[in-house]
């Protein structure tokens, strides 16, 4: 063999080996570059997430705010102090300062109430009849108040007796500049006002003025960005002049953020009143981090760099012993000797030669070949997703050119739905709204179906002005799911016909609320918008079934106290309330219970998680979730009671023990103040908070109560009767009595000798 011409196929292979190696740094470079740009993005998006995330937090103490003060102006427009607005009669003095101490009470008196300090005023704004604003700082002449505390050519009088006809209970408005004309001095505040509504009554409208900017100053802090606020009806709430237009951006579904000059712009919607939030982020704040590690990037590609190419020569030096012995055994061996010639100039003759020794190793080929069914089998795999629009995309998302109705179908699934079909809820429901896709095409309907999150399916259908076949329709459409009546039922709500598609958001809000009006039962409902009348709630939960299930909890067995609440469900269920009755029932056996635990221990404890059985009832659909949600809180109400010691307060004892003793004599506000020796509006604050009910009313109470026990003596006059228990004006002694029973005392002395 020529060891000359050898020796520079050897040196060949070190010079290729070398240029290989710096080929390989360049294509490491490449990919170190790649992946730095992959690193930087994806730390952008971190770090917008990271600051979303803050954001949200902040819009979700917000969202947190909110909805205390919702529950709170519920709990209000519900107490019995309202009476005289919810019945549309003339209000008393004395019914003046009951409404403004039940305002002050649940409202301002609250320490848990974290919204309270951001709240300006509170007041009820009644039907032109009454001639005063009802204020949590007292009462006041209608036009005297519009005209001097609070003037704003929009929000006057005329404006909020408009939208007490409206249709809604929870609603945030636009800020605006308020103007104060008060003792010659003239002050200027911007103040977001937020409407409450009883949504079973629209005899008045509660309105509170909200200093929301200093409520987001405390809630962002010193990191507080340019924000813009709009409500459900697509108003900017925030600020009076936005300093940027949220609208022109677009927003990616992952994060919610935008793209904006010099910044970015988060969006965040909650789930109170259909708020949206947005936010603007100087870049110089967000991207802090990322030009921080594009620097230390760059210093460690040019040290690695660096350590690449002294590397390479290294190797390529190090490789001078196993390649020449590769090179010897290829002369030694006899099976390449007469391959040996011309094809040493290349490195060809060495690769060949090399694959042929690996060849021979089957060993070897049998691993790779495992290691390739492996990675295959990888590539096989595969995932199904689930496809959700938001009533908020479906109008940009559906071509509507005249009249139009919605059918809205809520899926509620069973339990052997999950025990036997083992599938995801939203998956199913994905598959019946393609069902009814198709079927809606088949018969020739021109509609747009969507999917709203797990359990709404909701189908828009382009109609005539004069259709009136949306009734068949629907049943036609239930008829095609009777098959599906094992595993799910439906509740559906067919809306009228309507002609304005920017609408659509209001009028799906009202088809979910509709659907609360089902009959509790496990079996598919069809409504109407047409047939559903709207009204008070026709439950029935007395005074004495309250006292008698309060006493129960507070001192018998947890069976009995069970036993008392299903009695009082059954008996509403023989009357044939629906959904919705029943949610408002429920609700106040829940209060009734938190009110008993405030009483005793004068505070709510937090292990009870009130607002998590709050959230549960508004989910609830049929009587056995009902049933089961409250069961379980009275339980453990009946639980914290026998586990914790009754807290004794000096304050409240004596008033109780007072009121027991001499409630047939005249008993003041005044009178505790002397005897305590504390002023009235403190004890009336202190007890409303501790009792969760007015003096005043509590003594009324339990004057009726003994006014009970006493009429069921037919000897007893209702004369007698209300002076025995403290009433000398028989009119009054009337009215409270059937106030708090119900009944007048002649029916409710009819009523009892009828059932004896």
């Amino acid at each position: 063999m020529d060891r000359k011409k050898l020796g520079n196929v050897f040196q060949s292979v070190l010079i290729r080996l070398f240029a290989a190696f710096i080929i390989i740094v360049a294509v490491f470079s490449v990919l170190f570059f790649l992946t730095q740009h992959y690193y930087l993005k994806t730390l952008t998006q971190n770090e917008i997430s990271n600051t979303y995330l803050s954001f949200s937090k902040s819009v979700d103490t917000i969202d947190r705010y909110f909805n205390q003060m919702k529950y709170t102006f519920a709990e209000v427009s519900m107490d019995s102090s309202m009476y005289a607005v919810t019945e549309r009669k003339p209000i008393q003095s004395y019914e003046h300062t009951q409404m403004v101490e039940t305002m002050r009470a649940c409202v301002f008196a609250r320490s848990q109430n974290e919204f309270a300090p951001y709240i300006e005023t509170l007041f009820i704004v009644t039907p032109l009849t009454n001639q005063v604003i009802i204020e949590s700082t007292g009462t006041y002449l209608r036009d005297s108040f519009f005209s001097q505390h609070y003037i704003n050519p929009l929000y006057n009088d005329g404006f909020w007796q408009g939208e007490m006809q409206k249709d809604f209970v929870f609603k945030t408005y636009p800020v605006d500049e308020y103007t104060s004309v008060r003792n010659a001095v003239v002050s200027n505040r911007m103040l977001t006002p937020v409407a409450y509504k009883h949504p079973a009554n629209n005899n008045f409208i509660m309105v509170s003025l909200v200093d929301i900017c200093k409520m987001l100053t405390d809630i962002f802090g010193e990191n507080k960005p340019d924000i813009i606020i709009y409500n459900n009806e697509g108003e900017i709430v925030y600020p009076k002049t936005p300093k940027f237009d949220a609208g022109a951006l677009g927003f990616s579904e992952q994060t919610n953020s935008a793209k904006a000059k010099d910044g970015y712009v988060l969006k965040r919607a909650t789930a109170v009143n259909g708020l949206v939030y947005y936010g603007y982020y100087p870049s110089s704040g967000i991207l802090y981090k990322v030009e921080n590690s594009r620097v230390i990037f760059l210093l460690a590609y040019l040290l690695t760099l660096a350590i690449a190419i002294s590397l390479a020569a290294l190797f390529a030096a190090s490789f001078n012993r196993p390649v020449k012995q590769i090179i010897d055994e290829i002369n030694n061996n006899n099976l390449f000797k007469e391959k040996i010639g011309s094809d040493l100039k290349s490195l060809r003759f060495i690769k060949d030669s090399i694959r042929f020794l690996i060849s021979q190793n089957t060993d070897y080929l049998s691993d790779i070949n495992k290691k390739d069914s492996i990675l295959k089998s990888i590539f096989l795999q595969s995932r199904m997703r689930d496809i959700y629009v938001s009533i908020d995309d479906v109008e940009s998302q559906i071509n509507i050119s005249g009249s139009f109705a919605i059918i809205y179908m809520r899926v509620n699934y069973k339990d052997t739905f999950y025990s036997y079909l083992q599938e995801e809820s939203g998956k199913a429901t994905f598959f019946l709204k393609q069902l009814i896709e198709l079927y809606l095409e088949n018969i020739d309907i021109e509609a747009t179906t969507f999917q709203i999150e797990n359990d709404q399916i909701v189908s828009v259908l382009n109609v005539e002005p004069d259709f009136e076949g949306i009734g068949e329709l629907v049943r036609s459409i239930v008829s095609k799911l009777e098959n599906e009546s094992e595993y799910a039922f439906f509740t559906v709500v067919a809306s009228d016909v309507h002609d304005d598609i920017s609408g659509i958001k209001s009028i799906y809000d009202r088809m979910y609320e509709l659907s609360k009006y089902a009959k509790p039962a496990m079996e598919t409902q069809i409504l109407t918008e047409g047939e559903i009348k709207q009204g008070a709630g026709r439950f029935y939960f007395s005074v004495e079934q309250m006292e008698k299930l309060s006493a129960t909890l507070q001192n018998d067995t947890q069976e009995n106290g069970v036993r008392i609440f299903n009695e009082i469900l059954d008996y509403n269920i023989k009357k044939d309330v629906n959904g919705f009755d029943l949610y408002l029932l429920c609700t106040e056996i829940v209060n009734c219970a938190v009110k008993l635990v405030n009483r005793l221990f004068h505070a709510t404890p937090q292990s009870l998680n009130i607002a998590s059985v709050y959230a549960q009832l508004d989910k609830a659909v049929t009587l056995e979730q009902y049933r089961r949600i409250c069961e379980d809180f009275l339980i453990k109400v009946m639980e914290y009671i026998k586990a914790n010691k009754r807290e004794e307060d000096y304050i409240i004892n004596f008033i109780l023990d007072y009121v027991e003793n001499h409630y047939s004599e005249d008993i003041y506000l005044n009178l505790f103040a002397e005897k305590l020796k504390l002023t009235a509006a403190y004890i009336s604050s202190y007890f409303k908070e501790k009792m969760n009910v007015n003096l005043s009313d509590y003594i009324n109470s339990f004057r009726i109560k003994k006014a009970v026990a006493l009429i069921e003596n037919p000897q007893n006059k209702n004369k007698d009767i209300a002076s025995m228990v403290g009433l000398q004006n028989i009119n009054t002694f009337i009215r409270l009595f059937k106030k708090y029973t119900g009944y007048t005392p002649g029916e409710y002395r009819k009523k009892h000798f009828n059932e004896m």
